[in-house]
């Protein structure tokens, strides 16, 4: 009795503190990797240059991977980008988590932007191909 009881309170605090994250809109992001530094001389781990098109806007964003915690086949990143449409200019900042999944690296991050917005992106990296495709989300 005592372990359903657990079981019952786990399942119900379980659902209490859950939180469903919401979106404006979304876009797509479709971008060719640019370039490739490994093991950067400043110890900032390996850094990834892409550019490419989210929706109407051209995106330039650096990429920085870091494995601190040394796990296998997964660590965390953070990024900055530089997006225009037309005369518009927005900045990103960006931290992120990836994971080795197969022949690609999927990535998940929250971005801060200059315009005001927060917005959470979902991708996938592939080197061989030297793309990264993403979804990007403007949070509500």
């Amino acid at each position: 009795m005592k372990k359903i009881f657990t079981l019952f309170i786990l399942f119900i605090t379980t659902i209490l503190g859950a939180q469903e994250l919401s979106w404006k809109n979304a876009i797509d992001g479709n971008f060719t990797i640019d370039s490739i530094t490994l093991n950067d001389p400043n110890g900032e781990g390996n850094h990834i240059n892409v550019s490419g098109l989210a929706g109407e806007w051209h995106v330039n964003m650096t990429f920085r991977f870091t494995n601190k915690l040394n796990t296998s086949d997964q660590g965390e990143y953070t990024a900055n980008a530089w997006a225009e449409k037309g005369s518009e200019l927005l900045r990103t900042t960006v931290r992120g988590v990836w994971k080795k999944e197969g022949d690609h690296y999927s990535m998940k991050h929250f971005e801060n932007t200059t315009g005001g917005d927060q917005l959470l992106t979902t991708g996938t990296m592939d080197l061989q191909n030297k793309t990264y495709a993403c979804k990007v989300r403007f949070l509500n």
